[in-house]
């Protein structure tokens, strides 16, 4: 059987993880694997080299780094349109048996002519939006090389409190002589590549930063303008 995954990024990281399983369970029962990628972000690509050797694999997109807007939207315009089609045109070409929509792309989508199976992949937690029975957190199971600290936040707290947008500089020097490749003088110190933007939540002295405030701000953004994510609903 001949199996299409399709895939958003490969820069993050639970449900990526999960998809790297995914593939080398496919890979073990003999299916032949390929993974169609939707940006390429060159070396932020952190879960490439994880990817089983017997998976061929392809970028669909070069993704744009810079801090121009418009230049960021037209990339993002460019995707939408060109997505559906390129992805059509691969499952034909090579006669697939099924696609797995791993990150939901083709749910954006109303109409797809796309004439086998397809199983949209939905990573997301079955008893999201119920409650924990426990007397303390100290009972809940949880992977300690990945959570440093858990914290129970009242979402009151979040739908009140703005999140602080902190600047990161990041900033890159050349371990080679650039002088010996004539290169330009600018380059002698700094590559500078535009900051980015670190959100962080001040919950009793304790930081809530990085991905999980990002996460976080996402939510209640959608919960504030709905109402509702998924089953969960404000009152």
């Amino acid at each position: 059987m001949k199996i299409l995954v399709l895939h958003g990024h490969l820069s993050m990281g639970g449900e990526e993880r999960i998809l790297l399983n995914v593939l080398k369970n496919l890979v073990e029962l003999n299916y032949n694997v390929d993974l169609l990628i939707t940006w390429d972000y060159g070396e932020n690509n952190l879960f490439e080299n994880e990817i089983p050797e017997e998976v061929n694999y392809e970028f669909l997109f070069k993704s744009y780094n810079g801090k121009n807007r418009i230049i960021k939207e037209i990339f993002r315009l460019r995707k939408k349109i060109n997505y559906l089609k390129k992805v059509e045109k691969r499952i034909k070409e090579k006669n697939y048996d099924i696609v797995i929509d791993y990150s939901s792309n083709l749910l954006k989508y109303k109409n797809f002519d796309i004439a086998i199976p397809v199983f949209s992949w939905v990573h997301f937690s079955l008893t999201f939006g119920e409650k924990l029975n426990i007397e303390n957190l100290d009972e809940i199971n949880y992977n300690k090389d990945e959570v440093e600290k858990l914290l129970a936040v009242p979402i009151e707290f979040f739908m009140e409190t703005e999140a602080i947008k902190g600047e990161v500089e990041i900033c890159n020097k050349a371990k080679f002589d650039i002088k010996k490749y004539n290169f330009p003088k600018r380059y002698e110190n700094d590559w500078r590549i535009p900051n980015r933007y670190v959100y962080i939540y001040m919950f009793e002295e304790e930081p809530i930063w990085g991905m999980t405030a990002e996460i976080i701000c996402d939510f209640i953004k959608t919960l504030k303008k709905e109402g509702k994510v998924g089953f969960y609903e404000y009152k």
